[in-house]
């Protein structure tokens, strides 16, 4: 691991645009190593996660078939490194408060298979009083267009919390309801290798593209809200109603 300074530049980007990389803050033994602590404890846990924490690319729920996982801080491991490494300096950089963990999740695209992600929020989900946070994205492979890289919409976080609806992907997954208006914004893809972070605000509209290419694409994350931000419990509730209510329209 580098030692990591989040220039003046860098926090510039990050309030101009919504997001910002940081290049080469792991290195490629380090991300191995993080890979192998990861998938070890997948495989032997996966089986206790059910509904929305994990998810499958199909109707088989194998060890080798995840393609999302929602709740790694549950690993004593994951969660001490979310609070004493460089992500969590990062945060609290970019956060300019003392960073709270929410979830640390794995996201996998599969070669020449894995799908798009909807174009959303993450501030929608996590439903934050101020709509304050952050994720941290750890680069576990190189992440390109080809291979169902992240994309961006420049300046979309100072436009607040957009209408969202399900977008009818497997899981709790929505959308930004209206994607014309997404026009106005420029659309950013940033290339980053192994060992790269990307860092973007909560209310950064964003996606991911499709996998074709003949290489796995997987990304780490570390979400985080400020400490002293309490969660919306009244928005929580009906975040939680909608979301019942979608999955189980899915399910007949």
């Amino acid at each position: 691991m580098v030692k990591l300074i989040v220039s003046k530049q860098d926090l510039k980007n990050y309030k101009e645009n919504g997001w910002v990389v940081f290049k080469k803050v792991f290195k490629k033994n380090e991300v191995q190593k993080y890979k192998n602590d990861i998938f070890n404890y997948l495989k032997s846990n996966h089986k206790k996660f059910k509904g929305r924490n994990i998810n499958y690319f199909g109707n088989k729920k194998s060890y080798s078939e995840i393609s999302s996982f929602h709740k790694l801080q549950e690993n004593k491991k994951i969660k001490k490194f979310s609070e004493k490494s460089v992500v969590s300096l990062i945060a609290k950089k970019l956060l300019n408060k003392k960073p709270d963990l929410r979830a640390s999740e794995l996201f996998i695209k599969k070669r020449a298979a894995g799908k798009p992600t909807p174009i959303h929020q993450d501030a929608y989900y996590w439903n934050v009083k101020n709509n304050e946070g952050l994720t941290v994205w750890v680069a576990l492979t190189d992440s390109n267009k080809k291979n169902g890289s992240v994309f961006y919409f420049d300046k979309s976080h100072k436009y607040g919390v957009f209408k969202h609806k399900s977008s009818f992907v497997k899981g709790s997954s929505q959308k930004i309801m209206n994607e014309i208006m997404l026009n106005k914004f420029t659309k950013s893809t940033p290339n980053v290798k192994k060992g790269d972070v990307i860092v973007h605000n909560s209310l950064s509209v964003h996606g991911s593209f499709k996998n074709i290419s003949n290489r796995k694409r997987i990304g780490w994350t570390f979400c985080y809200k400020p400490k002293s931000s309490p969660y919306d419990i009244k928005r929580t509730k009906k975040f939680e109603k909608k979301l019942f209510h979608q999955i189980k329209l899915r399910e007949k």
